[in-house]
């Protein structure tokens, strides 16, 4: 399923605007009637749920639960940084068009010959899918038996399957930028790593800098979830 999503991504990228709002308006449409979501029950049971939420925790609750959003906290940042770092190493490899712009492809002073980059294109471009392909929850459950229970499982978990999610986010950045800058420092011959360095990465910094943020954001919500399974959090 995700692999058939990654095809479809990269063709609706290319397609109108409107084919893209097209398919998004009757997925949901569809989805809605394929669930027969009984919409009333929602305040039926309103008025229970309310007087549910009417007792107020003790300190001692309070002050576990601030020990516990302190652990949520560290986990999500601790997670996210290290997916950033591994992702970061693999989105330029994982990136169709980034071995265009810096000759890999080509062989013309590359580091790799052609069947060497497809190798390893084809490699980390199926990790990211693999580890994006895995919810957090199914990989946390992995690595409570693994290595116990506790916030390293969690940690493990958030990590692993945020590599995939960074890494697709920062493979699409890299494939928008414009050629142009990319294309003018290649005609004077600067190497690969130059050409990253002072062609792609200027256009790339801000949105990989905000992609990573907001992932930072969704792991804290996704850490809360983690002491379902005794994955900390």
């Amino acid at each position: 399923y995700i692999f058939f999503l990654e095809i479809l991504a990269a063709k609706l990228r290319k397609s109108e605007t409107k084919v893209t709002l097209w398919l998004a308006a009757v997925g949901t449409a569809v989805g809605l009637v394929y669930l027969d979501i009984p919409w009333g029950e929602l305040f039926e049971n309103g008025n229970e749920f309310i007087t549910s939420l009417s007792s107020w925790p003790g300190p001692d609750q309070l002050l576990n639960a601030i020990g516990l959003t302190l652990q949520t906290v560290s986990m999500a940042w601790a997670a996210t940084g290290l997916a950033a770092v591994v992702a970061f190493v693999l989105a330029p490899i994982a990136t169709i068009n980034f071995g265009a712009k810096t000759n890999i492809r080509s062989g013309r002073g590359a580091l790799f010959h052609k069947w060497g980059y497809w190798a390893l294109y084809g490699f980390s471009r199926g990790l990211l899918l693999f580890l994006r392909a895995i919810p957090e929850l199914t990989l946390a459950l992995i690595f409570v038996f693994w290595v116990g229970p506790g916030e390293f499982a969690g940690l493990l978990a958030i990590a692993l399957h945020t590599v995939g999610v960074l890494g697709r986010l920062y493979c699409d950045t890299y494939e928008d930028i414009a050629s142009e800058p990319v294309s003018a420092l290649e005609k004077l011959g600067t190497k690969p790593f130059g050409l990253w360095l002072y062609g792609i990465w200027p256009q790339a910094a801000g949105r990989i800098l905000a992609y990573t943020l907001y992932r930072f954001e969704v792991n804290i919500r996704v850490s809360a979830t983690m002491g379902f399974v005794g994955a900390g959090g």
